[in-house]
């Protein structure tokens, strides 16, 4: 009786423990994900370190300096606009250009002007929105990641850092003293997003010769947080991946990232690709200036102006130095302390130029076929023309009689004899 009583007392015991164990194991909330639920997870803890990383200082320079292109080339088109029809009249007076000519150059560079403008009003708009944008998007992106904000319990805790350690390492959270890289490294992202993240990670997307910004970060991030939303089943503040409980007070900030990240990708989008277009429309509107005062002929100052909004042409862009206090269109004018060559990157097209473009080909078609070809031809037409009808005519003339006679009949021959015995005959 005693050993029962003994035998009893231990497997109390030894449950009470398991309990206790479970208890605590349970409390924590420490749970192993697998392989493809842990890999999706890193991806979004890496692309969030990597919006923040963004939106803290990365873009801000860039775009200041690529917003400050499209103003330059704004202010400088707009002073060669108010100064073209003075040079126009000029060459006019000098017999260079007709009044014909006139209107086609002035309605080539007003088009120019007024889509340069279009894309400076455009990346105005945008770089408002991104300022707004990116105050938010440095709290969001840093109160998504949690550095700030660990509890070092995987039961309740809005960070992310916390996650990963939970449910990635399936340990309890060290709190911001563990990395994101720590945890994650050496994960497979390819099944988690389209977009290749590692490289996102490490490389930024290239703009022009020398500027780079990070863009896509926000697209990236989106399909990830979709495919994470297709793991398990999201109650009310967990997700249930399996045999794991996941708390999900961390999502909705990782949404809120991914929005301001998509705000700021779109709008760093639309600079870069207003400081390409108005590049182009500067170089168009640059070279007709140039064109017209060096007094060239119409023809060519067209053919230099559509080459110059080509990709591949460079312009001579002369920026005021800080130092001289000059503006931009005051450094156009004497020369500039700094001189940048850029290059066009895209091309375009102007309805003006494109007209002169067609008339332009069939002049130089008249122009390549010697005149005296012309005159050739228009003797030697008409000339052939008469001696092809005097053929046919005399061809004519010269087979009828030869039908004639084949056509008389043999009695008719010989009722024409006459009665004295001549041989003449009567038709």
């Amino acid at each position: 009786m005693r050993v029962y009583g003994l035998v009893f007392v231990c497997l109390s015991w030894l449950a009470l423990l398991s309990g206790v164990a479970s208890s605590s194991n349970d409390n924590n909330g420490v749970c192993k994900l697998g392989d493809e639920a842990a890999a999706v997870l890193c991806a979004i803890a890496h692309l969030v370190e990597k919006a923040k990383e963004v939106a803290d200082s990365y873009d801000l320079k860039d775009i200041e300096e690529t917003w400050g292109n499209v103003q330059l080339h704004k202010e400088v088109v707009d002073h060669r606009v108010k100064n073209l029809p003075d040079i126009i009249e000029r060459a006019k007076g000098n017999g260079v250009l007709t009044s014909q000519d006139a209107g086609k150059l002035e309605e080539a560079y007003r088009e120019a002007h007024k889509k340069n403008t279009e894309q400076y009003e455009k990346a105005q708009e945008a770089k408002r929105i991104y300022n707004d944008a990116y105050k938010t998007a440095k709290d969001v992106t840093s109160t998504a990641l949690g550095d700030g904000k660990t509890r070092q319990n995987c039961k309740s805790t809005a960070s992310l850092l916390d996650i990963i350690q939970c449910h990635v390492k399936g340990e309890q959270s060290q709190g911001s003293s563990v990395s994101v890289s720590d945890v994650c490294n050496r994960k497979d992202y390819k099944q988690v997003s389209s977009v290749d993240v590692a490289s996102l990670l490490t490389n930024c997307e290239g703009i022009g010769k020398s500027k780079k910004y990070c863009n896509g970060t926000g697209a990236a991030l989106k399909e990830a947080l979709e495919k994470w939303e297709s793991q398990g089943t999201n109650n009310t503040d967990s997700r249930n991946i399996g045999n794991c409980n996941v708390k999900n007070d961390w999502e909705k900030h990782a949404q809120k990232a991914k929005d301001h990240m998509l705000t700021l990708d779109q709008q760093v989008q639309v600079i870069h690709d207003a400081n390409l277009l108005t590049t182009a429309y500067f170089s168009v509107v640059d070279k007709m200036r140039d064109d017209v005062e060096k007094g060239k002929p119409m023809k060519e100052i067209l053919e230099n102006a559509r080459k110059a909004g080509k990709e591949g042409a460079v312009v001579l862009v002369a920026k005021p130095h800080p130092s001289t206090g000059e503006n931009a269109t005051a450094a156009s004018e004497t020369g500039g302390s700094d001189k940048v060559e850029e290059e066009v990157k895209v091309n375009v097209k102007l309805d003006g130029l494109q007209f002169d473009e067609d008339e332009s080909s069939l002049a130089n078609s008249k122009d390549k076929f010697p005149k005296y070809y012309v005159y050739l031809l228009a003797v030697l037409v008409p000339v052939c023309s008469i001696a092809l009808a005097v053929a046919i005519f005399c061809i004519i003339r010269r087979t009828k009689p030869a039908h004639a006679e084949k056509g008389i009949p043999v009695e008719g021959a010989a009722a024409g004899k006459s009665q004295d015995g001549g041989k003449t005959a009567s038709f």
